[in-house]
């Protein structure tokens, strides 16, 4: 699934794309398990639109990580993101408290 969408790689392996869903949401979750977000210090988050604004995704970041920096993402915007990273990291071994550094914002 990294080098193509999850549809056209159904169709190349000719089985229906709600089955490699269910693969990849099975190892996902089972690599979840072993999260360990102790050590994350420096956080950056980015609200991204598709479709004209009609479709956000918020990725949150770990900006002391080069390779393989996202550690959570939600198809969502606003408040509603944050409280549900924060819901992850405590489920993760990590607290919001830790985090000393956050996205600079513009004035």
């Amino acid at each position: 699934m990294r080098e193509m969408p999850v549809l056209a790689a159904a169709r190349f392996m000719e089985v229906a794309d709600q089955r490699l869903w269910r693969m990849l949401e099975y190892y996902i979750q089972k690599n979840l398990k072993h999260w360990d977000l102790s050590t994350v210090k420096k956080l950056a988050l980015d609200e991204t639109a598709s479709k004209r604004g009609r479709n956000y995704v918020t990725i949150f970041l770990d900006m002391d990580k080069v390779h393989q920096p996202v550690i959570f993402a939600v198809p969502e915007r606003g408040k509603a993101t944050v409280k549900a990273f924060s819901c992850f990291l405590k489920q993760h071994k990590g607290q919001p408290d830790q985090i000393a550094e956050g996205p600079v914002t513009c004035q």
